[in-house]
């Protein structure tokens, strides 16, 4: 009772389904318990990762986007790329992605097609 009367929220896991208490101004769906069937993963970091991972395995874009990152961090773990190269690409194709996901939106399948062919393009320049 005291946290709610601080401004806590009682919430349910989204993951294990047992109620917890979210903290005034912030939002998330996952409590910072165990999570069943693990011995150290909590509801959260699971419920993190397969969020995204529903959210690139939905999304061509994402997808897309997730391919290109995973070649230029293996050139890194190859030397074959620098640290600073890498952050500088990544800045830039998270860009070239936010704009490719807002005109996915807008327009039709044929259009999607060539947003997604020029997002592989430029992702892939450097």
């Amino acid at each position: 009772m005291r946290g709610i009367q601080k401004g806590y929220v009682p919430k349910r896991c989204a993951n294990c389904g047992r109620w917890f208490l979210q903290m005034p101004g912030v939002s998330y769906a996952y409590c910072d318990r165990i999570a069943p069937g693990e011995t150290e993963k909590t509801c959260r970091d699971i419920g993190a990762v397969t969020s995204f991972q529903d959210k690139v395995r939905n999304n061509e874009i994402w997808q897309t986007h997730q391919r290109a990152y995973k070649k230029y961090y293996a050139r890194v773990l190859k030397n074959n790329m620098t640290k600073e190269e890498f952050t500088a690409w990544a800045k830039d194709a998270e860009k070239l992605r936010d704009k490719a996901l807002s005109e996915y939106e807008l327009v039709q399948d044929d259009d999607r097609l060539w947003i997604i062919a020029k997002l592989k393009q430029d992702l892939n320049e450097k």
